[in-house]
């Protein structure tokens, strides 16, 4: 594409300008052909990075049909998930819900952004979306009946089981095949709903690994990235699998804990190998004949289609088949992220919705508590909306590839803290006295949700000139930390839940509030002139425009006489 259209590109007007080259779409526009090669398409790539530069396709991709659908299992997810912290409130139900729930944020950042990549939406992806929904479903499920922290005895000993389902004796039946086991055995001596969400969430691994080698072995192209990530999943997955046999609380622990780790870090160590390629590329094209340095190597915005991802005799001999990296549309993958967003507030906005009885008809305390709760939500919904308290900012994902990777894991805390204050809201909505632990899920949950949204907001880049708003970027975002930890002391003041919810209703307000004022520009009044007003404005400019024009001519006659 020419510059003049690159520039006029929407991703730079809303996201900031960077390293990027629009490539032309292989897909024609107009009606589409359906025949039976196109229900299974060619595996593709549809945005990468290369040497440093970022090749992404022209056209604005947003989410399709079925990938909104699959968000929709978030909803049954959060509201399971949420409905279980609720139930088991206290310390241990905390430390038991972020382990829980971090393996499902996992796969739907996983699935989301393996989708945002290929695109290719046709049957097969639909089919997979399918699969990896029943999989989360009955994953969540199962995750919800874990009871191995809330009974039994101390140290080592294992609790004894509920009666287990039918898929719960066919998951440890399976395993206990894998072990040499009796079946029995296994589900007797462990939590049968551990040991069934871990085969759940296994078999989802598994299904990740398998399409990351089937890419690799289609795109030779990306195959060294490629195999790259899907080594980082095996690495999960034996990290995930010794759950299915320990029966020590504290060695479950740390697995999961591990696994989380090895999860979030797994993104940053992706990143460190694009780097170390880099820098072992040059050195590599030293050490090429002569005759290879002098033939440049085919810039990737010319190749052909059919070419595309196939690699180049130069590139083979130069040994930098591992150079192109999977980027992410960064269109697709925000709407995705604000779609997963959305969900998790609706799961507060749900808990605060009540079925009248007659005692509490009319404007009751529960009325009062349930309109609380929808200030909350909305208010939340508006801040992060405006995380980046500027007019002008450079998007995380594009100022560098820390703050990008950093921007994408925030997202974790601040989806777990909404959904544990959504579950106190349900509680505290209902109820006139709640529990100790429900007021620090309420309250511990909104100001780690409110002081994620400010950290979030510091890994863009403000472009706004200093002192053009009535209030600074900094000003605004350390506003949002000191809300966040007052939020986080609140239960402290043992205030009733109506005093509680009507009081963080009251702040998030007061921050919409504040930032709305503080995003104005410096020098322009607050409130528009009426029409008096600006008749004496417009006679005032008038009175200054004569009064110059007759100085002018002053001046311009005395210069004359001068002369």
């Amino acid at each position: 594409m020419s510059d003049q259209r690159i520039a006029e590109h929407r991703t730079f007007k809303d996201y900031g300008p960077g390293n990027l080259e629009i490539l032309d779409d292989d897909e024609e526009e107009g009606a589409p052909h359906y025949t039976f090669r196109t229900l299974v398409k060619p595996f593709v790539i549809k945005q990468w990075v290369y040497k440093g530069k970022i090749y992404r396709e022209r056209k604005e991709r947003v989410p399709s049909r079925f990938e909104l659908f699959f968000d929709l299992v978030f909803v049954a997810i959060a509201h399971q998930l949420s409905d279980s912290a609720a139930e088991h409130a206290s310390g241990v139900g905390l430390a038991q819900f972020v382990l829980v729930f971090f393996p499902t944020w996992g796969l739907w950042n996983e699935t989301r952004a393996f989708i945002n990549a290929s695109g290719t939406d046709d049957v097969l992806q639909r089919a997979g979306v399918l699969f990896m929904m029943a999989l989360l479903l009955g994953y969540t499920a199962n995750a919800s009946a874990i009871t191995l922290f809330y009974k039994g005895s101390e140290g080592e000993t294992t609790v004894p089981t509920t009666e287990a389902s039918p898929a719960s004796e066919a998951g440890g039946h399976l395993l206990a095949a894998v072990a040499a086991e009796a079946g029995s055995a296994i589900v007797g001596h462990r939590d049968a709903a551990l040991v069934t969400a871990t085969v759940f969430f296994l078999i989802a691994k598994a299904f990740r690994i398998l399409f990351f080698v089937m890419y690799a072995a289609a795109l030779p192209r990306f195959r060294v990235s490629l195999l790259f990530q899907c080594t980082n999943q095996v690495i999960g997955f034996f990290l995930y699998f010794p759950l299915l046999f320990v029966h020590n609380k504290k060695v479950i622990v740390v697995l999961a804990s591990l696994g989380m780790a090895q999860e979030i870090l797994m993104r940053y160590t992706i990143v460190v190998y694009k780097i170390s390629l880099d820098n072992l590329v040059p050195e590599r094209l030293k050490s090429k004949p002569a005759d290879s340095q002098d033939r440049p190597i085919e810039d990737p915005s010319s190749l052909d289609v059919s070419t595309k991802n196939v690699p180049s005799t130069e590139e083979n001999e130069g040994g930098i088949l591992g150079s192109y990296i999977p980027a992410l549309n960064i269109e697709h993958f925000l709407e995705r992220t604000a779609a997963f967003v959305v969900i998790v507030l609706g799961e507060m906005v749900l808990s605060v919705v009540y079925h009248a009885t007659p005692a509490q008809v009319g404007f009751k305390n529960i009325y009062g508590k349930a309109i609380c709760g929808l200030m909350i939500a909305f208010n939340f919904c508006w801040l992060y909306f405006d995380a980046e308290c500027s007019h002008r900012f450079l998007h995380a994902l594009r100022r560098h590839w820390f703050t990008g990777l950093t921007f994408t894991n925030l997202h974790y805390p601040l989806s777990a803290a909404l959904i544990l204050a959504g579950a106190a809201t349900s509680r505290m909505t209902q109820e006139d006295e709640v529990t100790e632990a429900i007021n620090w899920y309420f309250g511990g949950g909104l100001g780690v949700a409110m002081f994620t949204m400010a950290l979030i907001g510091f890994t863009h880049r403000n472009l706004d000139p200093t002192g053009t708003t009535r209030l600074g970027r900094n000003t605004q975002l350390g506003l949002r930390c000191a809300v966040g930890v007052v939020m986080i002391c609140l239960p402290l003041s043992k205030l009733n839940p109506l005093e509680m919810m009507g009081t963080c209703a009251g702040l998030t307000s007061f921050l919409v509030v504040e930032e709305t004022f503080g995003k104005l520009h410096r020098g322009e009044p607050i409130s528009k002139p009426n029409a008096s007003e600006q008749d004496l404005h417009a006679q005032r400019n008038d009175e200054i425009t004569e009064t110059t024009s007759k100085v002018g001519e002053t001046k311009e006659g005395l210069t004359r006489k001068a002369d």
